[in-house]
């Protein structure tokens, strides 16, 4: 969605030429994304319709090549799920990255076949809903990411965030769920691979 709105008079076009790659890819795909909504502070509440015209193209396209999505949702669940719900959806609908909402707006996201990612705000004790929410999730539908170089865990903080830091968030997870640091990283690597990997070697 900042491509939208970094550059609205050019939406269409990208929209046309995604489509184009997709239909003959230059290399192999695993998924489409980001996409979404984001109606955070920064966002101009001018671009929330021309937003959503793009995710809806997204979600045909995906569905289309029956590709997993990555979403990207900010301040936006409710609007984004409506949207979700009116159409038709790939196979394995893909993941919500850097989930920040609560269980009750995941659970939505599940019911829809969504998996749910975490990324470092995860490690701050303060993040309460955030943490339920992990507690809650089940197994089979748990990713975990890094969202570089934002979110970096407050134990890693000043520096930007890289893909290192997810033993901080591995850590984070299994202490919330009561498992072992390998448990959880095997069992989230296993999830990501039957989400993505097929996808990439059709």
């Amino acid at each position: 969605p900042w491509a939208v709105t970094a550059k609205p008079d050019s939406c269409q076009q990208s929209l046309q030429l995604l489509e184009k790659m997709l239909n003959n890819p230059p290399v192999p795909v695993s998924a489409l994304g980001e996409t979404g909504l984001d109606h955070g502070r920064r966002i101009d509440p001018s671009t929330w319709g021309l937003q959503a015209e793009a995710f809806r193209v997204q979600i045909r396209l995906a569905h289309r090549h029956n590709l997993p999505m990555v979403l990207h949702i900010v301040s936006a669940h409710e609007e984004a799920l409506n949207i979700l719900r009116s159409e038709k959806l790939p196979h394995n609908p893909g993941m919500v990255h850097a989930f920040g909402g609560s269980f009750e707006q995941a659970s939505h996201y599940l019911k829809l076949g969504f998996h749910i990612s975490f990324c470092g705000t995860v490690v701050d004790p303060k993040r309460r809903k955030i943490r339920r929410a992990v507690a809650m999730i089940p197994e089979d539908r748990l990713l975990v990411e890094t969202d570089s170089p934002d979110q970096t865990p407050i134990t890693r903080r000043p520096a930007p965030n890289e893909p290192a830091f997810l033993i901080d968030i591995i850590s984070a997870i299994a202490d919330i769920r009561g498992d072992q640091a390998t448990h959880v990283a095997k069992t989230t690597s296993r999830n990501a691979e039957r989400l993505f990997c097929k996808h990439a070697h059709e």
